[in-house]
């Protein structure tokens, strides 16, 4: 087992870390809540345990030395490591963060979160939404959902459900339209980074994509969504994010086109086996296995 070198604390080491990212024993001192005085004493401390000069002094102001600047740069990291596996250890034992999608979280989750709560009324779920989650675990949060056109993204991730696209609008705009040929007629909206998804559709179904009519732009597939129900023009969108719509009569099935499968969701769960995970992952796994709708 590691230890610190004789004479050198990791209050010491704490304290040098504040110093060095405020240049200012007066900030440092604010930050841990402690006086100036315990600071510089600390401080004083390390130095002489290690036998080096870390800052230098002028005036009121301190500033790193090159050896400083060594040491600050290898034990941020380090702190940062023991405070995060910290709270992880102190995380309230019945909370949950997950993080998903804008658009999956209003589209599909949101709606269905009272079913877990019923099964789970302990477990407290915060929900962090983003447009776009990243594919790397995170330290504070228990279970992210994400997005891939490729494989797995991460040693953890289990598939939820597969990505089948459709094309769907008001049904007054679908009255325009007969088959694939006539889309390049109506105005088309678009929702994804150099519209990828719609390049896909083009090349499957032999579409000069030039020739779309690609009027409209959002951020999200929720915005292009509402575009479309407002009667702007034919989204592009998973069919399990239109359901209602297309159960209500807002939003029809465009003529003569079919679904195809663009991409996968995956839930990566936290490598720390904890019990709302698994309670979470179960309830997943049973609402996909009853949304009654093409999975992978």
């Amino acid at each position: 087992m590691q230890r610190l070198p004789s004479g050198v604390s990791l209050n010491a080491v704490r304290a040098f870390d504040a110093v060095a990212q405020s240049e200012s024993i007066k900030l440092a001192a604010e930050a841990l809540f402690v006086t100036p005085g315990a600071v510089s004493h600390q401080l004083k401390q390390l130095e002489q345990a290690l036998g080096v000069l870390l800052v230098s002094r002028s005036n009121n102001a301190v500033t790193l030395t090159d050896e400083g600047r060594a040491f600050a740069a290898s034990i941020g990291p380090a702190l940062e490591t023991i405070a995060q596996a910290a709270q992880r250890l102190t995380r309230d034992a019945n909370s949950l963060v997950m993080q998903v999608s804008a658009t999956l979280a209003m589209r599909w989750l949101i709606p269905r979160l009272d079913g877990f709560r019923e099964q789970n009324p302990a477990i407290r779920v915060r929900l962090e939404t983003l447009n776009e989650v990243t594919t790397h675990a995170q330290d504070d949060v228990d279970l992210a959902i994400v997005y891939t056109r490729g494989t797995s993204p991460h040693r953890l991730a289990r598939p939820l459900f597969a990505d089948w696209c459709g094309l769907y609008s008001t049904r007054e705009v679908a009255e325009r339209v007969n088959g694939v040929s006539d889309l390049v007629t109506v105005p088309l909206i678009a929702a994804t980074p150099d519209d990828w998804d719609w390049h896909l559709w083009a090349s499957a179904h032999d579409v000069d994509f030039d020739r779309l009519n690609l009027r409209h732009r959002f951020d999200i597939d929720d915005a292009a969504i509402a575009a479309a129900q407002a009667g702007m023009g034919v989204v592009l969108a998973p069919e399990r994010f239109v359901r209602r719509e297309c159960e209500s009569g807002s939003l029809v099935a465009m003529p003569g086109t079919s679904v195809m499968r663009f991409g996968t969701y995956w839930v990566i769960p936290s490598p720390t086996a904890r019990r709302p995970v698994d309670c979470m992952l179960n309830w997943l796994a049973q609402e996909v296995g009853q949304d009654g709708q093409q999975n992978l």
